[in-house]
C-alpha cells in the first residue's frame, strides 16, 4: 500500500499515530496527577465518576506505542542486520533513557534523598542510579523504558515464530495471553507480567506490519463491529471503576478490557489517519516528531503545571472545576513539553536524538 506520502522510512499515517499515542500518554498522567496533588489517592473515590472516565479513556495508551514499535520493526526495519537494529536502539533509545535518568537523579537528589529514607529505599547514589536504570523508576514514566528493551531483545525470536507456518499459532496464542495475565502496577511495574501484556501488544503490531494490506481490508470490513467493541469494553470499564473494582494476582479484568480497547482503537485509528493521510493535522505528525523527548520529558510540566492549581482548585472542589483543570494541564504541559523538545533539539543539534530521544 503506497501514497504520495509513504516512503520506505517514513509512513506518514504511522507516524501521526504516534503523535496521537503521546497525547493520550500526557492525558493519562494530567488529569491522576492533578487530582492526587488536590486531594490524595482518596480524591478518586470522592471524584468517582471524573476518575472512572479519565481511566477508561487514557489508562494503558503506552500500550499504543507497543503497537507501533511492533509494526514497524515488520513493515520497515526487517531485513536489516540485526546489529543496525540494536545499534539504532541502543542509540536512540537506551542512551537518552540512561542520560536523563541521571540529570532527572542529580537534579532531585536533595528530594530522592528524603523520599528514599521514608520508603526504604537506597540512599547512596549509585545504587539509586542502577536501581533507576533496571526498574525505570527514576521517574515515573520511565518504568516502559526497561519493558521496552525486553521487547527489543526478543524481537527476533517473536520474528521468527510469526514467519515459521508451524510455529504462528504459538504467536497468536502469545497475542492472546494478555487477556489472561494482567500487567503490574507503578510499584513493581518492570514485571514478568507486564513484559507478557505488552509482548502480546508487540507481536500483535507484527503480525499487522506483516500483512498490513490484508488488515486494513479486515478492518474496513469490521469498522462497525471494531466501534461497537470500543464502546462495549469502554462501558464495561467505566462501570468496574465506578463501582471501585479492585484488581488482584496474575489478572485484572480491567486490564484485559484495555488490551481489547486498545487494539481495537488502534485499529480504528490506523485506519481513519490512512484514509485521511494527506490531510492530516500538522500536529500530529510534529508531536509524532517528538514522540519520545515528549515522553521522557512531559511528567515535570505536568507536575509544575498542577501544582499551580492545587490552590484554586481545593477552594472549588468540584468535579467540573477539576475537568477543566486536568483539561488546562494536559493542554498546557503538551505544548510546553513539545516547545521544550524542539528548543532543546536545536541547541543539542546532531546529539539531540541521543540525549532527548528526538
Amino acid at each position: 500500500m503506497t501514497s504520495p506520502t509513504t516512503s520506505q522510512h517514513h509512513i506518514a499515517h504511522l507516524h501521526a499515530f504516534r503523535g496521537f499515542a503521546i497525547l493520550n500518554v500526557i492525558g493519562a498522567h494530567a488529569w491522576t496527577s492533578l487530582m492526587f496533588r488536590v486531594g490524595g489517592y482518596e480524591m478518586a473515590d470522592s471524584m468517582r465518576p471524573l476518575y472512572s472516565l479519565i481511566q477508561t479513556v487514557f489508562h494503558d495508551a503506552t500500550l499504543y506505542f507497543a503497537v507501533i514499535s511492533g509494526l514497524l520493526f515488520t513493515k520497515v526495519l526487517r531485513g536489516r542486520p540485526w546489529a543496525n537494529f540494536y545499534r539504532a536502539k541502543l542509540k536512540n533509545v537506551i542512551l537518552p533513557y540512561a542520560i536523563l535518568s541521571v540529570f532527572f537523579l542529580t537534579a532531585l537528589w536533595d528530594w530522592y534523598v528524603g523520599y528514599a529514607a521514608d520508603n526504604g529505599l537506597p540512599t547512596d547514589y549509585a545504587t539509586a542510579l542502577l536501581r533507576g536504570l533496571l526498574l525505570g523508576q527514576t521517574l515515573p514514566q520511565f518504568w516502559y523504558i526497561p519493558v521496552l528493551a525486553v521487547l527489543f531483545v526478543i524481537t527476533p525470536v517473536l520474528d521468527a515464530l510469526i514467519q515459521h507456518p508451524q510455529r504462528r499459532w504459538l504467536a497468536v496464542a502469545l497475542v492472546i495471553l494478555p487477556l489472561f495475565i494482567s500487567r503490574t502496577g507503578m510499584a513493581n511495574s518492570v514485571s514478568v507480567q507486564t513484559i507478557v501484556y505488552f509482548s502480546g501488544a508487540y507481536l500483535c503490531g507484527m503480525l499487522m506490519g506483516q500483512h498490513y494490506e490484508a488488515v486494513q481490508a479486515a478492518i474496513t470490513r469490521n469498522t462497525l463491529n471494531l466501534f461497537l467493541l470500543v464502546l462495549a469494553s469502554s462501558a464495561a470499564l467505566f462501570a468496574l471503576y465506578a463501582n471501585g473494582y479492585k484488581s488482584s494476582g496474575w489478572l485484572s479484568y480491567t486490564e484485559s478490557l484495555f488490551y481489547i480497547q486498545k487494539l481495537a482503537i488502534t485499529a480504528l485509528i490506523l485506519h481513519t489517519f490512512l484514509c485521511l493521510e494527506g490531510g492530516l493535522p500538522k500536529l500530529l505528525h510534529t508531536l509524532g516528531d517528538y514522540a519520545f523527548a515528549i515522553y521522557f520529558l512531559h511528567l515535570v510540566f505536568i507536575f509544575l503545571l498542577a501544582q499551580l492549581l492545587v490552590e484554586p482548585l481545593r477552594a472549588h472542589l468540584h468535579s467540573s472545576w477539576m475537568f477543566a483543570g486536568g483539561l488546562l494541564v494536559m493542554v498546557g504541559s503538551a505544548a510546553l513539553t513539545l516547545g521544550a523538545s524542539a528548543m532543546l533539539k536545536r541547541l543539542l543539534g546532531r546529539y539531540s536524538r541521543m540525549i532527548i530521544g528526538s
